[in-house]
């Protein structure tokens, strides 16, 4: 049952910190983060209606409970601030979602066989909440080896798409989930799956799940690698803009 809860984060349970790769972008690990994990999971196996998860996501999509997305954008409020420099000038949004990954290797676009950036503005935020085991495989971190970008910035964005279309456009095709021995990526950090683990890091990282039991992806969140993502975007108000 879905209750207050259900929404709270666990505050015993102390963020890590740590900074990844060689251009040092933070990033945050909460263990035990909520309270009664095993309340969202029956929510999203019951109750969820999960539907196509998008353009540039490789499985199914469903809304949250209501409130849980009011609940962990205020309990991680302090360190989005702390860590991140999101300040109370900025005008925040946020927006969550249930996420199964159902695709199989072979039936992925060339550019859902990439590491992927979300967004590229400085304090645009990505969470991913494992709500599955370990066996399913957590979350990679990249360096791009010709650019050696491991954030795709605003001011890097076109650059970075124009060098990346080249090499895709004269190199073998790619097809599969990216690994640890991708062709044009070097893997800069690891974080491993685990029950009821948050993260939270800047959507620019490039990134991607690690696919572990490719041939066993469905889409059953009671069965499959279901996670809890949020996007978060930060943009500054100026006077001339309230």
């Amino acid at each position: 049952m879905i209750n207050e809860t259900s929404h709270g984060l666990n505050f015993a349970s102390r963020p890590k910190a740590t900074l990844v790769g060689a251009e040092k972008e933070p990033l945050i690990i909460i263990d035990d983060a909520f309270l009664d994990p095993d309340a969202l999971v029956h929510y999203a196996t019951t109750q969820a209606r999960f539907g196509p998860g998008g353009a540039a996501y490789p499985g199914v999509r469903a809304a949250v409970p209501e409130g849980l997305n009011a609940a962990l954008f205020y309990a991680l409020q302090p360190l989005m601030q702390q860590v991140f420099g999101v300040t109370e000038e900025d005008e925040v949004s946020m927006a969550s979602s249930y996420s199964v990954i159902s695709f199989q290797p072979e039936h992925l676009s060339q550019a859902r066989s990439l590491p992927h950036y979300d967004s590229t503005p400085d304090k645009n935020l990505a969470i991913v909440v494992y709500l599955c085991d370990e066996t399913w495989g957590g979350t990679r971190f990249y360096r791009h080896r010709s650019t050696g970008f491991e954030r795709v910035s605003t001011d890097r964005s076109e650059a970075y798409n124009l060098r990346l279309g080249q090499e895709l456009l004269h190199g073998p095709p790619i097809r599969g989930y990216p690994d640890a021995a991708h062709p044009l990526f070097d893997v800069v950090y690891e974080v491993e799956a685990r029950f009821n683990r948050l993260v939270l890091y800047r959507s620019r990282a490039l990134h991607s799940a690690i696919i572990a039991n490719a041939n066993r992806h469905v889409e059953n969140a009671f069965t499959g690698r279901l996670t809890l993502t949020s996007f978060i975007e930060a943009r500054h108000q100026g006077p001339w803009s309230r």
